[in-house]
């Protein structure tokens, strides 16, 4: 610092109000690097902690990703994916999945403590509806394709009547029936459905059966069995026109035996 003081007075010999000057000076030059070098170092600070903010923000993300329901539906589609997941885990997955249109659908008054429903696909209408069942206690079953699983929505029931055995054995028919074919219960012959452009050898097709069967296809008819009742129906079932002769018994067990009366028809085979 001499030196620079020595240097700055050359020739002249610095006295020592010309030192105490020049020190003065510099000092506060010093003191004003000091501070903003330190108002530097605060905004360097703030800057480090204005890039850590985001952090929060992730975990209130995190968190509400968390706390978000697994379904892409309901409750009830929660319900119905825990209770399946053991005996149907892809069923399952998919409720979760894609939150399918949930259908219910009517029981007998004789069954009470279940409900029964159809899940549907509507994001992809190629796969066909699944039924299942659930009871109060969040047990859960499929029933298309199932007829021996009916028997547990039956447990305990007794039917009283002729009437009640007519219910029983159509919703036995219905949630129980392959939704991968598109059958259809039928009361009358005009109630087939019969392809919407049919050539001629479809159109004589189509009449021969009116002949032959048009008397016999009615409404479901109920008759006294040896420990029960037989209900006598029919359904279109692709190409085909079947008969079924449904047994109930006064317990509540169905069974169904089944009869092709016509096949190879001009009727529609599309399903929904």
């Amino acid at each position: 610092m001499l030196t620079t003081v020595q240097s700055r007075y050359a020739g002249n010999s610095p006295t020592t109000a010309h030192v105490e000057g020049f020190m003065r000076t510099m000092t506060r030059t010093i003191r004003g690097a000091l501070g903003a070098g330190a108002a530097g170092l605060c905004l360097v600070l703030v800057g480090c902690g204005a890039a850590a903010e985001p952090e929060p923000a992730e975990t209130a993300t995190t968190t509400a990703i968390e706390e978000a329901p697994s379904t892409g539906g309901s409750d009830m589609h929660t319900r119905l994916a825990n209770a399946l997941a053991q005996d149907a885990p892809l069923l399952s997955r998919q409720i979760l999945a894609a939150g399918p249109r949930l259908e219910e659908r009517e029981l007998p008054e004789a069954i009470t403590g279940w409900q029964v429903y159809e899940i549907i696909r509507e994001d992809a209408p190629h796969i066909p509806s699944a039924v299942v069942a659930m009871n109060d206690q969040d047990q859960a079953m499929l029933l298309t394709g199932s007829p021996e699983s009916f028997s547990t929505l039956t447990s305990g029931v007794t039917i009283a009547d002729a009437e009640q055995a007519g219910a029983l054995a159509a919703s036995f028919l219905e949630l129980t029936r392959d939704t991968s074919r598109l059958t259809y219960p039928v009361a009358s012959f005009d109630d087939l459905r019969w392809t919407s452009q049919p050539n001629a050898d479809e159109v004589a097709a189509k009449e021969q059966a009116r002949q032959d069967l048009a008397d016999q296809i009615q409404s479901p008819s109920v008759a006294d069995g040896s420990d029960g009742w037989v209900v006598t129906s029919w359904s279109g079932d692709q190409d085909t026109i079947v008969r079924h002769e449904t047994t109930v018994r006064r317990d509540g067990t169905v069974s169904d035996s089944t009869t092709v009366v016509a096949q190879g028809l001009p009727l529609q085979r599309t399903v929904g």
